[in-house]
């Protein structure tokens, strides 16, 4: 009996001995983890990166110009010839800045379609108003689209009038917020509600201030270069009016001068965006790129220099 009882108790040594050595094992390699964990906790964007490292060109074309520098980026690029496309962030919500006048200008076609709204109806609103209106709501107030009042009759000075066509040109090209302000004014909002719904922009929204998504703005594009933004005339009439863009510090700033781009840009305090077609000579393609950062000067920078490096793979590198 003597016997059992020493074999049991070696026995139970030996499992203290292999549990005690497994142990001392197991502890270094979970501390190893801990870096990993706390470089992702720090890092939100770490391991998103580390995947785009090993993915296609236009994910590295995004990672060296874009996405680990500071800020908050969403971006979107499909080529409308080959269907090769890149997306990051595409469904988070931004502040729309000036692209919601996108929306308005749709929505003043389709009245236009269907004979509620006419190009030479002149608009006017009291300038108070609009003025009131920008003061206290956050659409467009930002030196992007300053607004340049074109009053009609001497009588009227303290009202701003535009014709529906001017309006709708000044609106784009240059970002004007009056003009926005009276096609807004004379569509309504439930009529751009309801543009947003039947067009299935899931992450916009016209409230103040409105809000959208890449995504949601290269859907808009892709269906407006198919001709499915009202109707085939009027979309190419849209793309006319946005390729007389006339603020072009982002996307089509280092394109070559032949290369025309449809595109209306956005910014307000720390927003700096762009969305456009690019009418290349191999390929038309989408690009948008929405930013939030502190230094929105050089966030256009890195839009720019995005914007060259995605033209020069389709054009060139393909």
């Amino acid at each position: 009996m003597a016997f059992i009882w020493l074999g049991d108790r070696i026995k139970k040594v030996k499992f203290k001995i292999l549990g005690f050595t497994l142990l001392l094992i197991a502890i270094p390699l979970i501390l190893s983890s801990f870096p990993k964990i706390e470089e992702n906790i720090i890092n939100p964007l770490a391991a998103e990166i580390k995947v785009l490292k090993a993915q296609d060109k236009l994910s590295k074309i995004a990672l060296e110009e874009i996405l680990q520098g500071e800020g908050e980026y969403a971006v979107a690029v499909k080529n409308l010839k080959t269907g090769e496309s890149f997306f990051y962030n595409e469904d988070k919500q931004f502040d729309s800045a000036s692209l919601y006048k996108l929306w308005v200008m749709a929505v003043s076609f389709q009245r236009i379609k269907d004979g509620s709204l006419r190009n030479d109806e002149i608009l006017t609103l009291p300038q108070s108003y609009l003025d009131e209106t920008l003061s206290e709501t956050t659409p467009t107030p930002t030196p992007e689209g300053t607004p340049t009042p074109t009053p009609i009759l001497p009588e009227e000075e303290k009202k701003i009038s535009m014709e529906v066509s001017f309006a709708l040109e000044k609106m784009i090209t240059t970002s004007d917020n009056y003009a926005a302000l009276l096609l807004a004014s004379r569509s309504g909002t439930p009529s751009i509600v309801s543009f947003l719904r039947q067009y299935e922009l899931k992450n916009s929204n016209f409230r103040q201030p409105p809000q959208t998504s890449a995504s949601d703005i290269a859907l808009f594009l892709e269906k407006l270069y198919k001709g499915e933004i009202v109707d085939r005339k009027y979309s190419e009439q849209m793309m006319e009016i946005l390729k007389k863009q006339s603020l072009d510090d982002r996307i089509p700033k280092y394109l070559p001068d032949n290369i025309k781009v449809a595109h209306k840009t956005g910014e307000l305090f720390g927003l700096k965006h762009d969305a456009g077609i690019v009418f290349g000579e191999k390929d038309d393609y989408i690009i948008v790129v929405l930013s939030e950062t502190k230094n929105p000067t050089n966030a256009s920078e890195r839009i720019a220099n995005f914007s060259k490096k995605v033209f020069d793979y389709f054009e060139k590198n393909r």
